[in-house]
């Protein structure tokens, strides 16, 4: 009985622990692609000021995971 709680409780470490590092990666790669689109957007030349555009492709999903990481842990704090 022990092991199974034990085996149990391994598992919800790991699957915190592995959740909370693909927050953190996500939050970063947010962080790097917003400061390479405000880069391209500051550049004169025009196929730059393409890619600034391009890169909402990859921006506004991470956005949506951030707010969504975000309000958990508000949740979490209110709880």
């Amino acid at each position: 009985m022990s092991s199974t709680i034990s085996i149990t409780t391994e598992a919800a470490a790991l699957n915190f622990a592995s959740t909370a590092s693909l927050g953190l990666i996500a939050i970063v790669l947010l962080l790097i692609l917003l400061v390479q689109k405000e880069l391209a957007s500051a550049s004169p030349t025009p196929g730059v000021r393409v890619l600034g555009r391009v890169l909402n492709i990859a921006v506004v999903p991470l956005l949506v995971v951030f707010v969504v990481i975000v309000g958990t842990k508000i949740l979490e704090v209110l709880s």
